[in-house]
């Protein structure tokens, strides 16, 4: 992290993430990068500091940045390791470093769309209001320099939590308002976690609270705890769908926290009477979620399961498995519907959309981006069956064979399912018939 002094006042040099980027696409954070293969290691650094992870840092800074130091100028001001509800996970490290006069850093477009100076006050203020996402760690560095007009002082404060000596990171709070708590839970791969959110103010909703484990539950309640201190304390848990890694454990929460269930009514009849629904959820439904927080809009979008729902709030979408933050979502038949799935997809691209908070994997920064990418790839396959069974191929299982080569074998028996929903989708349409399970093209 750069600063500088200027005008008497403390500035970072911040940059936005090109939203073609792999990771974290569009997303406000300082220089860095990976270290590669052959990283050349740096003497001469922090001490206790890999050479190698030196050797990056002034790298990377060079090549995003234009700026050059010496190993001595950079200090430690954090080591945090990304949670594991994401496919690309970093041992990262931080550093510090005042900018040297005579050389002014920027941005070649590429990796990075932008970069500029900001008082960290300002960055934090962006952030607030929502105009910006950033990672925790960026923001709990911006409030470590907020805290001071000291820049001798920021070290201190950057490293005065856990999390910044490679202590777990449970609350993600990437847009204001909105915290991602990721839960482990026996989901589908490549995931490995339900993210459950908590969204609003002073009467924050609970969004998928996991599956039922004791240990994951407890991080969530440790999580709720810590905000109920904060003077957020949850008023309902919302349920997205019924499927048991979003469900399981709300009959517990909703006890500990003397809240209600609400979901939709297709929703409620899956998983009674094992989980008790308290309220039934209608399209549109807006949720008060307490001061300084825009109203949570239920917006009924079937597809993926009946009842699906998604939430809206400002312009941030909570997208359910709807839509995932890695690979595509399965489409599942009878509770699976090709075509209301792709009438949801039009929906939700109906909107003035911005984040994309799913259901499972990382937040990404351009909801309809997403959008679109899905509906192209669901045509793409459309047209592969087409062509599929216009080879000769009769059966979801040939179809898979022939199409999904891009899909490990373990992975065919789904694809087989969503194949099928495919070709009910198709029949509808009156491209292809059924006779008994064999498929061809009219």
């Amino acid at each position: 992290m750069l600063y500088r002094i200027h005008a008497g006042r403390p500035e970072v040099f911040w940059v936005k993430r090109s939203l073609r980027v792999p990771f974290m696409a569009g997303f406000h954070a300082f220089p860095g990068g990976s270290v590669e293969k052959n990283e050349a290691p740096i003497e001469g650094g922090p001490a206790g500091e890999p050479p190698t992870a030196v050797g990056a840092a002034l790298r990377e800074l060079m090549e995003e940045a234009a700026v050059k130091l010496p190993a001595a100028a950079l200090s430690p001001i954090g080591h945090w390791i990304t949670p594991p509800f994401s496919p690309i996970r970093f041992d990262t490290r931080f550093y510090l470093a005042e900018c040297p006069a005579d050389q002014t850093p920027h941005v070649t477009p590429g990796e990075l769309e932008s970069g500029a100076w900001i008082e960290p006050a300002a960055a934090l203020e962006q952030w607030e209001r929502g105009a910006i996402l950033a990672a925790p760690p960026t923001i709990h560095l911006l409030r470590s320099c907020a805290s001071s007009a000291d820049p001798n002082r920021w070290t201190e404060a950057a490293l005065a939590i856990p999390q910044a000596s490679g202590g777990e990171v449970h609350r993600i709070e990437m847009r204001r308002g909105i915290v991602l708590v990721p839960l482990r839970t026996p989901t589908l791969p490549p995931a490995t976690h339900t993210n459950c959110y908590v969204v609003g103010g002073s009467r924050p909703a609970v969004v998928d609270p996991g599956a039922h484990d004791e240990a994951e539950q407890r991080v969530l309640e440790g999580v709720l705890a810590q905000l109920s201190r904060e003077g957020k304390k949850p008023s309902r848990i919302l349920l997205t769908h019924h499927h048991p890694d979003h469900v399981g454990g709300a009959v517990a929460l909703a006890k500990a926290l003397g809240v209600p269930i609400c979901a939709t009514r297709e929703t409620r009849d899956a998983i009674a009477p094992a989980i008790p629904v308290d309220e039934i959820v209608a399209d549109h439904q807006r949720f008060d979620v307490g001061d300084g927080h825009a109203p949570l809009e239920a917006l009924l979008t079937p597809g993926h399961a009946h009842g699906h729902l998604c939430f809206l709030t400002e312009n941030a979408l909570l997208s359910g498995d709807l839509i995932l933050g890695m690979g595509t979502t399965v489409v599942d038949p009878p509770d699976g519907d090709m075509g209301a799935y792709m009438t949801s997809l039009e929906k939700l691209a109906s909107r003035k959309l911005g984040a994309l908070f799913p259901g499972h994997g990382p937040v990404l920064a351009d909801s309809l981006a997403k959008i679109h990418e899905y509906q192209a790839h669901r045509f793409e396959r459309e047209n592969q069956i087409l062509d599929a069974l216009a080879g000769g191929a009769k059966s979801p299982a040939e179809i898979v064979t022939s199409v999904y080569t891009d899909v490990p074998e373990a992975m065919h028996a789904f694809a087989a399912r969503s194949v099928l929903a495919h070709l009910q989708w198709l029949l509808t349409k009156g491209a292809v018939r059924r006779d008994g399970e064999r498929w061809a093209r009219t």
